[in-house]
C-alpha cells in the first residue's frame, strides 16, 4: 500500500508522540526535520567549526580567556612584537642588561673558537672556549679579566703590543718584552720586565 503525504489545513493536535523517517544529512528540502535531523546538523555544524581543537580551547569563552579578554590582541601583539630585536641583527638605543653571568658570546664560524664576555660577583673576564666548540664551556685560558672592586687589569696570557704602550705624561713604550727568561739582545727602545 502506497504511503501519502500528510496535509493538515488547520494544524493538528496529536495526544501522543508522531515519528518520522529522519531526512539524509544535508537535506535542504521542505521534509520533516526531525530531532535526530536537527541534533545530527548542529553537531556536524559545531565539529566543523572545533576541527581539532585542544580541548583547552575549544570553545570561545576559553579562546577570550587565551588572549586575556583584548578585543585588539593582534594589534596589540603586532605592536608588541615590532618592539622586539630582530635575531638577524638589531641596533639598540638603550641600555642592554643581562642577568646571566655569561652575558654575551660570540659564536662565529664553524670549526672556530667561541668568546665569552662573563662576570662573577668580584671579576669581570673574556674567556675561550676550545676550538671548534663554540657553544661549548671555556677553556683553561684566562686572557683578560678585570677586579670590579679596584679596576686592575690582568692579562692571563702573552701580551704583545704592536703599536706600542702609551704611557701617563705622554711618555711611549714602542716595543716591550714580558718573559721569564731574559730575551737576549734587546732592540732599540724596546723595554723588559722580569718576573718570577
Amino acid at each position: 500500500m502506497a504511503s501519502k503525504p500528510l496535509q493538515f489545513q488547520q494544524g493538528a493536535d496529536f495526544a501522543g508522540p508522531v515519528s518520522a523517517p529522519s531526512p539524509l544529512p544535508g537535506d535542504n528540502t521542505t521534509r520533516l526535520a526531525t530531532s535526530a535531523f536537527v541534533t545530527a546538523a548542529i553537531t556536524a555544524a559545531i565539529d566543523a567549526v572545533v576541527g581539532a581543537a585542544p580541548g583547552q580551547l575549544n570553545t570561545l569563552q576559553e579562546l577570550a580567556d587565551a588572549l586575556a579578554d583584548d578585543a585588539n590582541f593582534a594589534a596589540d601583539m603586532s605592536a608588541a612584537l615590532a618592539a622586539k630585536a630582530n635575531l638577524s641583527g638589531a641596533a639598540f638605543t638603550g641600555e642592554v642588561a643581562s642577568s646571566s653571568a655569561n652575558a654575551f658570546r660570540m659564536t662565529f664560524g664553524p670549526g672556530s673558537y667561541g668568546v665569552i664576555a662573563r662576570k662573577d660577583s668580584a671579576t669581570f673576564y673574556l674567556l675561550l672556549t676550545n676550538v671548534g666548540d663554540v657553544n661549548g664551556s671555556w677553556n683553561g685560558l684566562r686572557p683578560f679579566s678585570i677586579s670590579l672592586s679596584n679596576g686592575i687589569v690582568s692579562i692571563g696570557t702573552q701580551l704583545r703590543a704592536n703599536g706600542g704602550l702609551l704611557l701617563p705624561g705622554g711618555a711611549a713604550i714602542n716595543k716591550f718584552s714580558v718573559s721569564s727568561a731574559a730575551p737576549g739582545t734587546l732592540a732599540d727602545g724596546e723595554l723588559y720586565f722580569e718576573y718570577a
